[in-house]
C-alpha cells in the first residue's frame, strides 16, 4: 500500500483533486473497487486491497462480478467487521451491449456508478479496477475522478489495452503484464505481491539470513499450491531438471500438487502438462484437488 501510494504521487499526470504531502494519499476517499472475483472468494489480492485501503480510513465499494440470482438489481452489504467496507452485488446489465457502440457502454456504466453513490450518499474519488472486462473503459467516469487500472491476473486478456489507455496510472503485478500495458501508457509501473501480517519464527530467520537449510534424511516432501498452468509448468520443469543430478533413491521427491478446483477446465490442463513434464521414475505425483468455499454472512 506503501508503495502504491508513492507510485501516485510521483507520477507525472496532475492529481484530479487536492492533495497535501503531510497527509497519506489513500485518506478519507471514496473508493469504487472493481474485482474479477466475488467477495465470498478465497481472499485475494483485491479483498486484501479493499480491506487495507477500508483500515486507512477510505470508504470503499467493492464490487462483485454480475450475478443473476439476487433480491434486487443492485443489493449493497456492509462487511462485518471492516468499518466503511461494503460489497456491491448486481444483476447483468443486459445481453448483447458487448455489441453496441461503447459510447452507449459508458452511458450504462455511468448510471451505475451514479446510483451506487445515491444509496452511499457519496461522491466516489477514485476506480481502482482490477480487471479488463467490465468498467475497462474509464471514460465512463469524468475526469475529476482518479482513474487506476491493477492488472494483477494473467488471464485478463479481454481489453487491457483500453484500460492502460484510458487510465491516469496503471499497476502491474509482474514485468510480462506491465511490457503488455505500458506502450498504451507512460505512466505504469510494477507492484509485486507482497505480505501484511505475521512471520512464523522460521520465515524471520530466512528473513534476516539466519535460517541453517538441512538436507532431509528421506526424499523430499514437496507441495505446490495453484491455478495457473504456466506458473505449475516453470514448477514441474525445474523440479524436473533437479532430479537429474543423480540423486540417490532416497532422496527422490514426492510432490503434491494442491490444485484449485474452482477452475475445471485449467485444473485439467495443469494435471496433463505436470504428467508429461515430470518423469514418472524420478518423481513420485500426488495430485489434491481444493475447493475454496466461503458462506457470505
Amino acid at each position: 500500500m506503501y508503495l502504491l501510494e508513492k507510485l501516485v504521487i510521483k507520477s507525472n499526470f496532475s492529481l484530479p483533486f487536492n492533495y497535501r504531502m503531510e497527509q497519506s494519499f489513500f485518506d478519507c476517499k471514496t473508493i469504487f473497487l472493481i474485482s474479477p472475483e466475488p467477495w465470498d472468494y478465497i481472499s485475494v489480492s483485491k479483498h486484501h486491497y479493499a480491506i487495507a485501503l477500508a483500515k486507512k480510513g477510505n470508504t470503499v465499494c467493492f464490487i462483485n462480478p454480475p450475478v443473476k440470482r439476487i433480491a434486487e438489481s443492485i443489493v449493497i452489504e456492509e462487511v462485518v467487521g471492516v468499518k466503511d467496507l461494503f460489497v456491491v452485488s448486481y444483476k447483468p446489465f443486459a445481453t448483447g451491449l458487448r455489441f453496441l457502440p461503447r459510447y452507449f457502454m459508458n452511458l450504462i456504466e455511468r448510471k451505475f456508478l451514479k446510483k451506487i453513490e445515491k444509496r452511499i450518499n457519496l461522491n466516489f474519488d477514485v476506480i481502482l479496477n482490477f480487471e479488463n472486462s467490465r468498467f475497462y473503459d474509464f471514460h465512463f467516469v469524468s475526469p475529476e475522478v482518479l482513474k487506476i487500472y491493477f492488472q494483477v491476473d494473467q488471464n485478463q486478456d479481454f481489453h487491457p489495452e483500453i484500460a492502460a489507455r484510458t487510465a491516469d496510472i496503471v499497476f502491474a503485478i509482474n514485468d510480462e503484464i506491465l511490457g503488455i500495458v505500458k506502450p498504451f501508457n507512460e505512466n505504469s509501473f510494477k507492484i509485486s505481491h507482497s505480505f501484511q501480517g505475521n512471520l512464523s519464527e522460521q520465515a524471520q530467520q530466512i528473513l534476516e539470513g539466519k535460517y541453517i537449510y538441512t538436507k532431509a534424511a528421506d526424499r523430499l516432501q514437496v507441495m505446490y499450491v495453484g491455478n495457473h498452468e504456466d506458473y505449475g509448468k516453470i514448477f514441474a520443469e525445474t523440479l524436473n531438471n533437479l532430479e537429474q543430478l543423480n540423486c540417490p533413491e532416497k532422496m527422490k521427491a514426492r510432490i503434491t500438487f494442491a490444485l484449485d478446483c474452482t477452475y475445471p477446465r485449467q485444473l485439467d490442463k495443469i494435471d496433463e502438462l505436470i504428467r508429461k513434464t515430470i518423469s514418472k521414475k524420478t518423481i513420485e505425483i500426488i495430485f489434491c484437488k481444493l475447493r475454496y468455499e466461503k458462506k457470505r454472512k
